[in-house]
């Protein structure tokens, strides 16, 4: 009984990474797919409209986990009345916020 106990995980984190390598074929497949298209045009003379660079918007991501953060610090400091834990869990997506936060106003100058 003592082994389902480790099974729960260990078949998480197989799980985690089936999901990512298959995300990676597909991402392999996509690339192969466009630059075969790009390679045919060019042979033929066609002018190639290149995609626009995605746009990341570092605003609203830093603004998720800077808040998801703070709500960590506050559930766990409310709830469990100890700054350790709520410190481990609450400061690292605080962090994370407000480097994603530095870097976007820090970008637009």
């Amino acid at each position: 009984m003592d082994n389902v106990e480790i099974i729960i995980p260990i078949t998480l984190f197989i799980c985690l990474c089936v999901g990512w390598v298959f995300y990676l074929i597909y991402q392999t497949n996509v690339r192969k797919l466009l630059s075969e298209e790009i390679r045919a045009a060019i042979e033929k003379g066609v002018d190639i409209p290149f995609p626009e660079p995605k746009v990341t918007n570092n605003l609203l991501r830093g603004l998720i986990f800077a808040f998801l953060g703070l709500a960590f610090l506050g559930a766990f400091l409310v709830g469990l009345g100890e700054p350790e834990p709520a410190y481990i869990i609450g400061l690292p997506p605080l962090g994370i916020g407000l480097a994603y936060l530095v870097y976007f106003w820090y970008s637009k100058k």
